[in-house]
């Protein structure tokens, strides 16, 4: 369905004002390198807790079971975090 000419005028409008104004972006996402950081410790934490969780796998199953999912959960929200 084609625009009118009134809706085409507004569109065109609100593309200029996007294309030469910075402000809506850097209120969406005003560090993002603070977001790679925050993703790059939690994943850290997370291998780390999944390589504890497989030695104490080797004592006992279902404590090293827990923690190696934990890990799994760190890894995921650390991907999440500095992917989204």
């Amino acid at each position: 369905m084609p625009l009118s000419k009134d809706e085409q005028r507004r569109f065109e409008q609100i593309e200029w004002a996007l294309a030469t104004d910075s402000e809506p972006v850097r209120r969406l996402d005003p560090e993002p390198g603070r977001r790679v950081i925050v993703g790059a410790v939690l994943l850290g934490i997370g291998v780390n807790l999944l390589q504890a969780g497989v030695v104490i796998t080797l004592a006992d199953a279902v404590p090293g079971a827990l923690i190696s999912v934990a890990g799994m959960l760190v890894v995921v929200a650390a991907i999440a975090c500095a992917w989204f």
